[in-house]
């Protein structure tokens, strides 16, 4: 039998070929790696007796190797890194001295080399040497001496790229130049992410359009954009590299969402805003109602108010049949108007522009539309039980100031009416009162309770003057 001598006495070399594959496969998961790359790493030497001689002859002679990868050079001490039990016997040919082995070939009979070299980059490869007995090299039989000094692993140009994919490091958090690669949980990237062509699903293997995000999930899909310090979350919509619109909460004015076309500030009061309470502000940035509007307002549809009073308004114009009611009390009631002597309006104009020297101005430029035309018509219908005095029209002057001066004041006045080219009207009334009687205990066409000068007066201007009863 033929001895294998100690490191004293034996010469051992160690050549190591690393391939650029291989080392990809030790920087990135097992999971990716490329199909039909082999985790092995290559490794040659030389075998030689205490005389020097090639051990193995021409024909070569087989031997059982054992190899484990170690934190320092030094055979028996140290910690071994790989394999994670006792390393497996290998049958090698050594012939005229040379052997080559794959260091994690399975095929034949080496343990799977699953050490990952990124962990550690300075580590030795322990080698075990016994001449084989009987035909495997795995029936413990064998008596293995270690070859010492461990040789350390070292890397070929090309791994060392590989390492590096191209100059760069890869990393689970990303910074600078380096490479993101995600083997579970989040990736993170410190910096901006710039897609050139194509579009980005999140989600969706299949995106539709430049960011397409899809769940499925039960709960709801939510999209956050978060601002950690004291600055606006917001989404500004461009066209052409301008600015057109900002989408977003305004930080400086208590996180309201804004709508606007220009950047959020408390001094610019354009566009939407919604406070958390739910008030509506439009050219406003405080809404202190529901709906808080600066500035004219058009409404083409219908109007309707449940309840409350329309309050502060000094001029409204109404137009024809602008109240959306059939009755009149159903026209007060959608006006808001009151019913105390406190007027909610200082002045209403029904039909036109109200007038500013007039309390109720009522205009209707085409009343043509049956027998009788009404400018207005009071229609007083009273309950059972009614009591006291009915009005279907009243109307006085008045004022609150200690001392005024009127040059006339009149509880009614009827104007001349006034006709175009080529119209007529048969018979003109200043004041018309139909039949009153069977009404009442008394019954009176014009009743004047009192006058300083006259009762009745009659300018000289009327065409004819009856008088009766």
């Amino acid at each position: 039998m033929t001895k294998i001598n100690t490191h004293q006495n034996t010469k051992y070399i160690l050549v190591f070929v690393l391939c650029l594959s291989y080392f990809l496969l030790t920087v990135m998961p097992v999971a990716y790696a490329a199909t039909g790359v082999p985790k092995v790493l290559n490794h040659q030497g030389r075998l030689l007796n205490a005389a020097g001689n090639l051990l193995g002859g021409s024909s070569g002679t087989a031997y059982c190797f054992k190899f484990s990868i170690y934190d320092n050079a030094t055979a028996g001490s140290g910690t071994k890194l790989w394999p994670s039990g006792a390393p497996s016997g290998m049958s090698i040919s050594v012939k005229n001295g040379v052997f080559n082995v794959g260091v994690g070939d399975t095929a034949a009979g080496g343990d799977t080399l699953d050490f990952n070299f990124q962990d550690n980059d300075t580590t030795y490869l322990d080698v075990q040497v016994a001449t084989k007995i009987g035909g495997s090299c795995t029936n413990g039989d064998e008596t293995f001496e270690n070859l010492n000094p461990r040789q350390r692993i070292f890397a070929s140009g090309y791994a060392v790229n590989a390492d590096t994919v191209d100059g760069f490091d890869a990393s689970q958090s990303a910074t600078g130049s380096e490479i993101p690669a995600l083997t579970s949980g989040d990736l993170t990237i410190a910096g901006s992410f710039i897609s050139t062509a194509g579009s980005i699903g999140i989600g969706d293997s299949s995106p539709d359009f430049l960011l397409d995000i899809e769940s499925s999930s039960s709960a709801s899909t939510t999209l956050s954009l978060d601002n950690t310090s004291t600055g606006d979350a917001q989404i500004l919509l461009r066209n052409n590299g301008v600015d057109k619109w900002y989408v977003g909460y305004d930080d400086s004015q208590a996180d309201v969402f804004r709508v606007t076309d220009t950047a959020f500030s408390a001094t610019n009061a354009t566009g939407l805003t919604i406070e958390a309470g739910g008030n509506v502000g439009i050219g406003t940035t405080n809404p202190t109602v529901a709906l808080d509007v600066i500035g004219a307002l058009t409404v083409s549809g219908a109007v309707t108010i449940t309840s409350g009073s329309i309050t502060g308004i000094t001029d409204l114009a109404i137009a024809d049949g602008g109240t959306g009611a059939s009755t009149a009390s159903a026209a007060r009631t959608n006006l808001g108007l009151g019913t105390t002597d406190t007027p909610q309006f200082e002045r209403l104009g029904l039909g036109a522009a109200s007038a500013s020297t007039m309390g109720l101005y009522i205009a209707h430029p085409n009343l043509n539309n049956g027998t009788t035309q009404y400018g207005i018509l009071s229609d007083a219908q009273f309950g059972s039980g009614t009591t006291g005095d009915a009005h279907a029209l009243a109307g006085r002057v008045r004022t609150a100031a200690a001392s005024f001066t009127l040059t006339n004041a009149y509880g009614l006045n009827i104007f001349n009416p006034t006709v175009g080219s080529g119209s007529t009207i048969t018979t003109n009334y200043g004041i018309l009162i139909q039949d009153m009687t069977g009404g009442g205990t008394s019954d009176y066409g014009i009743a004047i309770a009192g006058a300083d000068t006259a009762a009745l007066w009659i300018s000289s201007a009327a065409d004819n003057t009856d008088a009766a009863n």
